[in-house]
């Protein structure tokens, strides 16, 4: 799995990501000591589906997902989470026009007096 690391995968074919989710998923499945069997009716699809995406033959995304759940590696995808950042600028302009102080309305009826 290491030299899957040092590839670029930007310069990986679609089937070559393929292949190596497909590898990944079978690894820990088996350093887990679960049967393609068991995975299988776990994440409820077949067994066919499994060995297909063990070899990097395809899936569906929720496929992918449903696996990754039973395995207890979802984490794998946070990295698709999109935190909106504030850029600097854009903080100190949303900061600038915020108000600093309250001010007195000048109406009339304020200045009123009861005599």
């Amino acid at each position: 799995m290491m030299e899957n690391l040092n590839k670029n995968i930007y310069a990986m074919s679609d089937s070559a990501i393929l292949g190596m989710l497909g590898e990944c998923i079978h690894k820990v499945r088996l350093s887990r000591n679960i049967t393609q069997q068991e995975l299988s009716k776990k994440a409820g699809i077949t067994r066919t589906t499994l060995i297909r995406i063990e070899k990097g033959v395809g899936g569906t995304l929720i496929t992918l997902i449903q696996i990754l759940r039973q395995l207890e590696q979802l984490q794998l995808l946070q990295s698709f989470e999109n935190f909106q950042q504030v850029s600097p600028l854009m903080l100190a302009k949303i900061e600038e026009n915020l108000r600093k102080r309250a001010s007195r309305k000048n109406n009339k009826s304020d200045y009123k007096s009861d005599w």
